[in-house]
């Protein structure tokens, strides 16, 4: 039988990091720089945390290519509209954009604009750079799905074990360390400098 768990990830505007917390899993409580990070020590923690707690994980517990994040216009509805009990017409009045643009984002028709972001930020509903990594990520769990399998068809550039550190890395060391590939991923980056 699988058992799901639900990890709640909140953006911490002082700190400015990732926070993810669950009931479902006790002790969970990880922080990250972006989400990508989050996910990736969300896959090394969960699994230590059940074993710790006599739970045994039967097969992957999450992974950044499954997890299906939800459009951040989703998320504005859900979060801050319903809450709030405002209407589009109303929303879109107070940030001085139309009825219209703001309908097509909180349906899921639409990405949230560096534009809207800002208004956002302005009319006290969080960070820019909340919105925007809300949406970078969408985005990229998008662009994933889309290619599905033509993916495995993709011909190596370079060596495999140097393909994995760059994905990984991406040139930040704060990243390596927090996938495990440490000081010899960063070295490699620093190498190509």
């Amino acid at each position: 039988m699988q058992k799901t768990f639900f990890v709640r990830a909140e953006w911490d505007q002082e700190a400015e990091v990732w926070v993810a917390t669950s009931d479902d899993v006790p002790g969970l409580v990880t922080e990250a720089e972006t989400l990508e990070i989050l996910s990736t020590k969300l896959n090394r923690t969960i699994p230590e945390l059940l074993n710790a707690n006599g739970v045994v994980p039967q097969g992957v517990v999450a992974t950044g290519e499954t997890i299906n994040h939800p459009h951040p216009g989703t998320i504005l509805r859900e979060e801050v509209l319903r809450p709030l009990n405002l209407t589009v017409g109303e929303v879109a009045n107070r940030l001085g954009m139309s009825r219209a643009s703001i309908s097509r984002v909180i349906n899921g028709r639409c990405a949230i604009s560096y534009d809207l972001a800002i208004r956002l930020e302005a009319a006290g509903v969080n960070t820019v750079r909340f919105w925007v990594e809300l949406q970078r990520v969408y985005d990229l769990e998008k662009a994933r799905q889309t290619a599905g399998t033509a993916l495995s068809k993709i011909i190596p550039l370079v060596p495999n074990k140097v393909t994995q550190q760059c994905r990984s890395l991406r040139g930040d060391e704060t990243e390596a360390e927090a996938i495990g590939f440490g000081e010899a991923a960063a070295s490699v980056i620093k190498g190509w400098e």
